[in-house]
């Protein structure tokens, strides 16, 4: 392949999950130095596959956006979460959720009950503060760059709620999974990453259970993420 097609497509595959993305954080995660990136950069916006906003911060551009606007991840990502995600809803008689970081945004695509999947690529994001109030949320922010984290919390004005949730995101970085009381506290959701080969993570996998059901602690909720989420990257 040529060089430059290579580059081009780590910096779309890097917009693409963690978009809006400054100039900054594409050379330090991509490594290319500065004159050949801001030329293919440059290129890109050009063309349409990227988009500059009035910050500097890239995302994708109209033309790509125009070309296929519901396919908002990799077919074989959705296809294996959905056929792992039924295995998983099968054995806990709950709801499972697969979520992505998309265009700066949490995105549910898959949610499944009882093997039916009742609802998958949702034409609508997410609302930002989500991000916070979710475990698969929780766990898509935790795999983002520190400087997008920043950015994230900045940009939608979320200060208040990045600070209530620091000891869940302490928790998480420490366990590797998220565990998060909801509502009322009559039930608690978990979520853990899914990772590709090159061990980015690509989506968050959970699942809610109410708080009558006892036979399930930290540590089963944990083994059966584990479980379930390298499923998925191994079939990736």
């Amino acid at each position: 392949m040529i060089k430059v097609f290579e580059k081009a497509d780590k910096i779309f595959d890097l917009v693409a999950r963690h978009a809006p993305i400054s100039f900054t954080n594409l050379m330090n995660l991509t490594e290319i130095n500065k004159a050949t990136l801001s030329q293919i950069l440059s290129s890109m916006v050009l063309l349409g596959w990227l988009r500059k906003d009035d910050k500097g911060h890239y995302r994708i551009g109209g033309k790509l956006i125009s070309y296929g606007e519901s396919s908002v991840v990799n077919p074989k990502l959705y296809d294996v979460c959905k056929r792992v995600t039924k295995k998983l809803s099968e054995e806990l008689n709950e709801l499972v959720t697969v979520s992505v970081f998309h265009h700066g945004k949490r995105k549910v695509i898959i949610k499944c009950i009882t093997n039916h999947v009742v609802q998958v690529n949702e034409d609508y994001d997410s609302s930002p503060a989500s991000m916070f109030h979710t475990a698969t949320g929780l766990v898509l922010f935790s795999g983002l760059n520190q400087d997008i984290r920043e950015t994230f919390v900045k940009d939608h004005k979320l200060e208040a709620d990045f600070m209530n949730v620091k000891e869940e995101l302490l928790s998480l970085e420490r366990d590797g999974f998220c565990e998060l009381v909801m509502g009322n506290r009559d039930s608690v959701a978990y979520a853990s990453g899914i990772f590709n080969a090159d061990s980015h993570m690509v989506g968050s996998l959970g699942f809610s259970l109410p708080c009558y059901r006892q036979e399930f602690d930290r540590v089963k909720a944990s083994k059966i993420l584990d479980k379930y989420t390298k499923m998925i990257s191994e079939r990736l």
